[in-house]
C-alpha cells in the first residue's frame, strides 16, 4: 500500500487493523475519518511550503517520514542536512528530491486537501478487493463505477469498504475463520420416532365378511328334476366322450425298421381280426387319442387284442389302456 500522506496512515486503515476494536455503530466517526484528499493549495488548508519551513520543521517531517521518502527516492545517506541555502548541502541532488517529493504530496492534498480522492482508492489493492467482494444490493448501494475515475463513487461507498476491510482483517487475525475439517463433528444420529396429529381427512369404510356361495334348496331340486333341466350334466358327459380332433392327434413315433410280419406287407397287422368288432365310432376315436394312435383301425385291433368285443363306454377304454401298457404300445405279431 502506498503512502501518500505525511503520516504513515493516510487512509486510517492501520488504526483499525493494528489498534483497538472500532465501534461500527457509531456513524460520527467517519466524520473524523483521515480519507485521502486533494484539493486547492491554500496555506489556510494545506501544510507551509518547503521554503517556509525553518530547519527544525524540515528535519522533523524527514524523520517522520523517512520510511516514506526511501520508499519513493531510495536510500538516503545517513548525514543529510537541512537548512535554508540548498548551496550548502552536502547532497544537493538528494536534498532537492526531497523538496520535489514534498512538493507533489502537498499539491495533491495529502497534506491537508478539502475534497476525498477517489482515485486513491481505485489504485488501492485492498479496496479494489472490496469493491469486487462486498454485496452491494444487500448494502443498498450500487456497485462503484470507475468508468471515469472517481465517479459512481461515494463517500458511503468507502466507508462500506472500509468496514468490510477491518471486519475482515480482524476476523482472519483473531483466528475466527477456520477450514471444514477443523470444525466439530456432529454427534452420532440416532433415529427418532416420529409424532403427528394428522388425521385422516375421509371416513374409511369397514370391511365386509364374504358371504356364502348360491345353494338351491331340495324343493327346487325337484322342481329342477321334474322339469328334465340337465342340460349342464348332458354337456360334460358329451364333452368326456369326445374324442379330439384328429389334426391335433399325435401319431404313433416312425421306427427305424417297420415289424416284420409273414404275410401281407401293408398291412402288418391284418391276422388280428376286427369284423366280429362292436363299437361306438366316439368311443373308438376316444381310443386312438388316448392311446395315441394314427388310425381307428389299429384302435379296433387294440380292442381285439384286449378282449373287448362291444367297444362302447368308458370302461371299455381302460380296459384297452392297460392292456396297451401291458405290451409296451405293441401289437402281436401272431393271431389272437
Amino acid at each position: 500500500m502506498s503512502l501518500t500522506a505525511s503520516t504513515y496512515d493516510p487512509d486510517g486503515l492501520q488504526s483499525i487493523l493494528t489498534g483497538a476494536d472500532v465501534d461500527w455503530d457509531d456513524s460520527s466517526m467517519w466524520d473524523l475519518w483521515p480519507w485521502v484528499t486533494y484539493g486547492v493549495v491554500d496555506a489556510s488548508v494545506a501544510g507551509p511550503v518547503w521554503g517556509d519551513m525553518d530547519t527544525d520543521a524540515q528535519e522533523l517531517w524527514y524523520e517522520e517520514n523517512k520510511d516514506l521518502v526511501e520508499s519513493r527516492l531510495g536510500d538516503m545517506p545517513s548525514d543529510i542536512e537541512f537548512g535554508s541555502s540548498m548551496s550548502s548541502f552536502v547532497y544537493p541532488e538528494e536534498h532537492a528530491a526531497i523538496v520535489t517529493l514534498y512538493d507533489n504530496l502537498r499539491q495533491q492534498g495529502a497534506m491537508g486537501g478539502t475534497e476525498i480522492d477517489y482515485s486513491y482508492y481505485q489504485n488501492d489493492s485492498l479496496y479494489a478487493l472490496a469493491w469486487a467482494t462486498i454485496d452491494w444490493e444487500k448494502e443498498d448501494l450500487d456497485a462503484p463505477d470507475w468508468t471515469t475515475p472517481g465517479e459512481g463513487v461515494t463517500q458511503e461507498h468507502l466507508q462500506v469498504a472500509t468496514e468490510y476491510i477491518g471486519r475482515t482483517f480482524r476476523s482472519v487475525a483473531n483466528d475466527q475463520y477456520r477450514m471444514p475439517w477443523d470444525a466439530e463433528l456432529p454427534g452420532k444420529w440416532e433415529p427418532v420416532e416420529m409424532e403427528t396429529d394428522y388425521e385422516t381427512p375421509f371416513d374409511i369404510p369397514g370391511i365386509v365378511q364374504g358371504l356364502s356361495g348360491p345353494s338351491m334348496s331340495p324343493s327346487l331340486q325337484a322342481v329342477k328334476a321334474r322339469s328334465g333341466s340337465d342340460m349342464a350334466g348332458q354337456f360334460n358327459t358329451l364333452q368326456a366322450n369326445t374324442p379330439n380332433q384328429t389334426g391335433f392327434v399325435p401319431k404313433i413315433p416312425e421306427t427305424s425298421a417297420a415289424p416284420e410280419v409273414a404275410g401281407n406287407t401293408v398291412n402288418p397287422y391284418e391276422h388280428i381280426d376286427i369284423s366280429n368288432l362292436q363299437f361306438q365310432d366316439k368311443y373308438v376315436m376316444k381310443t386312438a387319442g388316448d392311446l395315441g394312435l394314427d388310425n381307428a383301425d389299429l384302435a379296433k385291433r387294440w380292442a381285439v387284442v384286449a378282449g373287448v368285443g362291444n367297444l362302447n363306454s368308458t370302461d371299455d377304454i381302460n380296459t384297452i389302456k392297460n392292456k396297451y401298457e401291458q405290451l409296451n404300445g405293441k401289437l402281436p405279431k401272431t393271431s389272437i
